[in-house]
């Protein structure tokens, strides 16, 4: 009874992969519209905690969760906006092969060197419209990817102002043995951090060297737990577990450090 259930549970994922264009077109399009409704907040927001850290450098603390804000609504925007559209082409695409089906390269009367171009490049209509499909499925979870590791870097930031102030503290009360060990508490922090992302960005390569495998568990699910990782883990490990998925991964880090610069310019 148990592998009937679990078997019409994977009939109904796959039914629901084949509609959940639909659902993303929904998603897409009410997310669309609240973000745009709140720029106006947003820079309200912005306005008020520059005033706060005029008044006092206590409230600089303020900073970092705007900035991971700010950085998550210029990703959603733009991607969510990017998506809506890329699904607008693949809904045509599908309309325009109902009408006139495949591409017919004879009727279109090329030279000799276009036509062979052409049919090298553009294997079939379908195969173009299941690359569309894949495409837009991949921004969407790419999407929300990108916010997950956006709260687990201010996450992962956070700890490290706490444990400076916790520093700073000490040292005004003179608490030298208390000191000697918040210092190397942030060291480990920092180092294992480091440690952290390298392995993120390089899809896992230090959980693959058995030597030293055994020394990162504890790091790993230390981090996990800080930066909130495991929420989304199942995802990063879906999408570079395939080759298309693991070039999309390593795109992060520059999308990232451009929605970086971009979230700090003022027009």
């Amino acid at each position: 009874m148990a592998k009937d259930k679990n078997k019409s549970f994977v009939k109904w994922i796959e039914i629901l992969q084949q509609e959940s264009w639909q659902l993303e077109l929904l998603i897409s399009g009410f997310a669309i519209f609240l973000l745009a409704s709140a720029y106006d907040e947003i820079g309200n927001f912005e306005y008020q905690i520059h005033l706060l850290t005029t008044g006092s450098s206590y409230f600089g603390t303020l900073i970092l969760p705007f900035q991971v804000l700010l950085g998550a609504w210029y990703v959603l925007i733009i991607n969510l906006v990017l998506h809506v559209l890329l699904r607008g082409l693949w809904i045509s695409t599908i309309g325009i092969r109902y009408v006139s089906g495949e591409i017919n390269f004879e009727t279109l009367n090329f030279s000799p060197k276009f036509d062979r171009f052409l049919k090298k490049r553009i294997v079939s209509f379908v195969t173009y419209i299941e690359k569309l499909e894949q495409l837009c499925s991949i921004v969407f979870g790419f999407t929300f990817l990108i916010i997950f590791i956006l709260i687990s870097m201010g996450l992962f930031v956070i700890g490290i102002m706490f444990l400076a102030f916790t520093i700073d503290a000490v040292e005004e009360n003179f608490h030298n043995g208390f000191l000697a060990i918040v210092i190397p508490l942030l060291l480990f922090y920092l180092f294992g951090g480091l440690i952290y992302f390298i392995d993120f960005i390089t899809l896992g390569w230090v959980k693959k060297r058995k030597r030293i495998a055994k020394l990162y568990y504890p790091i790993y699910r230390f981090f996990s737990v800080v930066t909130l990782s495991f929420i989304y883990r199942p995802l990063y490990y879906n999408l570079i577990d395939n080759r298309y998925g693991r070039k999309v991964v390593l795109f992060l880090i520059p999308y990232l450090l451009i929605f970086t610069l971009i979230s700090s310019m003022r027009f």
